[in-house]
């Protein structure tokens, strides 16, 4: 790979987020060798509000406006390993290479291959199988040249205390080591394996996977699905810039999956597709071939923005999603450093104006709570009728680098965001980078003919 070859690499995958779930732990796993460890860290993915601090942990803003429906998001400690690059489907990346992408399902995204002979298998819907840990779901498996993956999420958190497992082929077997893992309490748990070498593709079609004495047997694999252009794998629209297309995925039992792909430069990602309200009136809906509104399944646990589960008892021929408007996230905006007057009592109108991304952010007043807060008014003037609208953003600490230790509360109706920072008694005025520009881009996407 050369080293423009790695200037195109970007972390995938849509932030995860933990529902209801409890405290979530933290773990640290074994460093591979410092030269694998390295290629690890290069090639990971950062979801939705998740960023490393430090080495060992990560940190998420703590909400005020509704802590008994509080999202934790998932921590990861060394995270997921990509074999190949995956690389952003600017139109400037895609042009460099052959135009063959690759639907990753289970993992939910698209990647590049540079030619139709080295094409992915991977595992086209999730397989539950009940064991020694509970149920265990093989939610995606992704076989290539050089490093393979494999994602297990399940119900029982115990099961994160396996470190390794083993994926049997025709060929022989092939150890995976963990390479991430995140649970809450003693719930939910999911976990990603990797191997780092050559699996020859005879033998692919069946496998089976050894989960400490849990044998997950007759899982089939196929090569990924590919197309030219992002459209070419189901039905697609495109507004303000971005293109929005739908796979449709059958699973057993009833269940119908929407896989939601969007292309964006950089290493933006989408943090909303409006499964849950973006703000009052956008919303997703989600109707059959008769028009009917379809009702999304309830997620446990973890999240997945760009998921859509759902049950159709009547069989429908084709869906239709109407997407009003997403929510994207840039991770590499440049932070910008504020500083604010710290009134000794009482609240104080300071009127410090700020810009990121080319967006206005007014910070109106800032009120002494007690000797060790203040809280902060703030005005980032977001519209819904604009093609794009700041909607929030993320504090730090020393240099927009370190973690800062802060609550904010979003009015989904006004746009107004109120920040509660922590002082030292006597403190003058306090400084700190704003980052991560959260903003709203209007559609409507309209994908019809889904099927």
């Amino acid at each position: 790979m050369t080293q423009k070859d790695e200037k195109e690499i970007f972390a995938w995958m849509d932030h995860q987020e933990l529902d209801d779930a409890g405290e979530i732990e933290l773990c640290q796993e074994e460093a591979a060798d410092a030269a694998a460890w390295e290629r690890i860290r290069k090639r990971t993915f950062s979801q939705l509000g998740m960023e490393i601090v430090g080495e060992k942990r990560l940190t998420k803003a703590k909400s005020r406006r509704n802590p008994g429906r509080r999202r934790w998001i998932a921590a990861v400690c060394a995270i997921f390993i990509l074999g190949t690059a995956f690389i952003s489907l600017s139109p400037g990346a895609l042009a460099e290479m052959q135009k063959v992408l690759q639907f990753i399902p289970g993992f939910g995204f698209v990647q590049p291959s540079e030619d139709s002979e080295h094409i992915a298998y991977v595992l086209p819907k999730p397989i539950d199988s009940i064991g020694e840990y509970g149920r265990i779901t093989v939610e995606g498996v992704l076989i290539e040249p050089s490093i393979s993956q494999i994602s297990l999420g399940g119900n029982h958190a115990s099961a994160t205390e396996v470190k390794n497992l083993v994926l049997m082929t025709e060929q022989g077997e092939y150890e995976f080591k963990r390479g991430s893992a995140a649970w809450g309490g003693n719930g939910p748990w999911q976990a990603t394996y990797y191997y780092e070498g050559n699996i020859p593709d005879n033998g692919l079609g069946i496998v089976s996977i050894r989960f400490g004495n849990t044998l997950i047997g007759s899982i089939p694999l196929s090569k990924a699905a590919t197309a030219e252009e992002l459209e070419g794998f189901g039905s697609s629209d495109s507004k303000n810039g971005i293109t929005v297309t739908g796979i449709v995925t059958p699973l057993d039992g009833g269940t119908t999956k929407i896989n939601l792909l969007t292309q964006l430069s950089g290493r933006q990602k989408v943090d909303s597709y409006g499964k849950s309200s973006i703000a009052e009136g956008l919303q997703l809906k989600l109707t059959d071939d008769q028009g009917r509104e379809l009702e999304l399944k309830e997620e446990k646990g973890f999240i997945k923005p760009g998921e859509l589960l759902f049950d159709d008892s009547i069989g429908s021929k084709y869906y239709q999603v109407v997407i009003p408007a997403i929510r994207v996230i840039d991770p590499d905006a440049k932070p910008v450093k504020v500083t604010l007057p710290v009134p000794k009592e009482g609240k104080k109108e300071i009127n410090v104006a700020s810009q990121i991304l080319g967006f206005t952010i007014d910070f109106r007043s800032i009120e002494r709570v007690d000797a060790e807060s203040v809280r902060v008014e703030v005005d980032t003037h977001f519209d819904p009728e604009q093609p794009r609208t700041l909607q929030h953003y993320r504090l730090y600490g020393k240099r927009g680098q370190s973690a800062m230790s802060y609550s904010s509360e979003l009015n989904e109706v006004t746009g107004a965001i109120t920040e509660w920072l922590t002082v030292k008694p006597g403190q003058k005025e306090i400084t700190f980078y704003i980052g991560e520009p959260q903003f709203v881009v209007k559609g409507p996407w309209v994908l019809s003919d889904l099927r």
